[in-house]
């Protein structure tokens, strides 16, 4: 799925997991969000304020992954 445009926002549901993909796709500067699988390995980086009145659950910054393992 070849996208190039660093001024859209990609969106990206469970079903599409490709994290060499995402890894590509952050050196170039491409911007994503996804949902991640439930047994996706995560470190948080920062949490960031929600409305507790809204849908959105977690805003998070995170990597991605194991440390010293390369997707």
């Amino acid at each position: 799925m070849p996208l190039a445009n660093n001024y859209a926002l990609n969106v990206f549901d469970r079903g599409y997991v490709d994290y060499k993909k995402f890894d590509e796709y952050c050196e170039k500067g491409i911007r994503l969000v996804t949902r991640l699988k439930g047994n996706a390995v995560i470190e948080v980086v920062a949490e960031l304020p929600v409305d507790p009145n809204g849908p959105i659950k977690k805003h998070q910054i995170v990597y991605l992954g194991t440390e010293g393992v390369i997707l």
